[in-house]
């Protein structure tokens, strides 16, 4: 079937934290949930089970464990078993039990910033210390300084690290090439990665994502990939999250704290047959979403090319979360800062300080909503 992507969703009345926690007459373009509709078969399935009653307690049922499986199968080339696959509420929740059972306090866990935030929020809770990377930018582009970043690694503090890929903020799609060095950096110093792959299904028409796992096999033992539904189909709300963890020790370590000590094993009823519905039937809907953002990027592009153009946008290679650098408009120029342009504009998104003190003077746009909304919201820069 053909999607209406410019369809306008009222979200009024549902507890989004999009319009929840968006200061009042402002247009909310931060938070990494999309205003589509959900794809028919992820809706049906859920009309289907809910209206069979009886909500009680649920396993993580086999038959999502083989959607998982074909999915990243058809659509990444990578194999991933079925007795490796763990459950979480979220990719978040399952990276904060990974540092609590892979590390101990005072150990150290390196970011590469600008980064997600939560990484460096769960690091610091659980009395880890982060070790910044700061990423290297040259007109707006993220790459990796390897000299620098395997010295960082080589730091017998450092224990591992937290992978963003695709990286949230930047839009990176990190290369075979660039997968590859860090896996063996980790390898030849004996760190773990844990590595976030919840965009790999977003990436720009023609850009690919490399599931790390297909380029460290012999290193397996040592990785953990976060995944998820979630961002792919916009299933944030039914907190499902798979963990894949080949290594049997690090799979243990991990159920006892999100299982034993936690008591977090229990998917939702409702999760359960969406997230299986998603990864068996979401495919066509997911095609058509993806061209949709790929024009939402370029129209994003060229407004602030021809209305912004000192704005240095990193080029979007994956995710639906443009990253900009208004520097040249802050100090006065045009704003004090960014709370200023977003209080003055009456437009919020994500401040780039709160991915790290590389991110300052930016902004993560969310693009993934209708055309007219996202240039409505543009225009209020203006």
């Amino acid at each position: 079937m053909t999607y209406d992507f410019d369809k306008v969703i009222d979200r009024a009345g549902t507890h989004a934290v999009k319009l929840e926690k968006t200061p009042a007459g402002s247009a909310p373009f931060w938070i990494a949930d999309m205003d589509f509709d959900t794809a028919e078969p992820i809706k049906q399935a859920v009309i289907e089970r809910a209206q069979k009653g009886c909500y009680g307690y649920t396993t993580y049922s086999d038959e999502l464990k083989d959607a998982t499986q074909k999915w990243f199968e058809t659509r990444h080339g990578v194999h991933y078993e079925k007795d490796w696959m763990v459950y979480a509420p979220t990719v978040v929740a399952g990276i904060a039990c990974l540092i609590e059972a892979l590390t101990e306090p005072g150990d150290g866990i390196l970011i590469q910033e600008p980064v997600y935030h939560p990484f460096k929020r769960h690091i610091l809770s659980t009395g880890r210390k982060p070790i910044i990377y700061n990423l290297e930018k040259s007109f707006g582009f993220y790459t990796i300084d390897f000299f620098k970043f395997e010295a960082m690694m080589a730091n017998p503090e450092v224990k591992g690290m937290i992978l963003c890929s695709p990286h949230n903020p930047c839009g990176r799609v990190w290369t075979k090439s660039e997968l590859s060095i860090m896996a063996t950096i980790a390898k030849v110093y004996g760190k773990f990665i844990i590595c976030d792959e919840i965009h790999c299904d977003l990436t720009r028409n023609g850009v690919v994502h490399t599931p790390i796992l297909n380029l460290a096999e012999d290193y397996k033992d040592n990785i953990a990939i976060c995944t998820a539904p979630s961002k792919t189909f916009n299933l944030a709300g039914m907190q499902l999250s798979t963990i894949i963890i080949p290594g049997e020790e690090m799979r243990k370590k991990f159920q006892d704290v999100i299982e034993g000590q936690l008591d977090l094993a229990i998917p939702g009823a409702l999760s359960l047959v969406a997230a299986t519905a998603a990864y068996n039937e979401g495919g066509e809907w997911l095609d058509q979403l993806k061209d949709y953002l790929d024009k939402n990027m370029e129209f994003a592009m060229e407004f602030f090319m021809k209305y912004l153009p000192e704005a240095i946008v990193t080029p979007p290679e994956g995710t639906y979360l443009l990253w900009v650098d208004l520097s040249a408009y802050m100090n006065g120029n045009r704003w004090q800062n960014v709370a200023d342009m977003m209080d003055k504009c009456k437009i919020f998104f994500n401040d780039g300080e709160m991915f790290g003190d590389a991110g300052k003077g930016h902004i993560r746009i969310n693009v993934a909503c209708p055309r007219a909304v996202l240039e409505e919201g543009l225009k209020r820069l203006l």
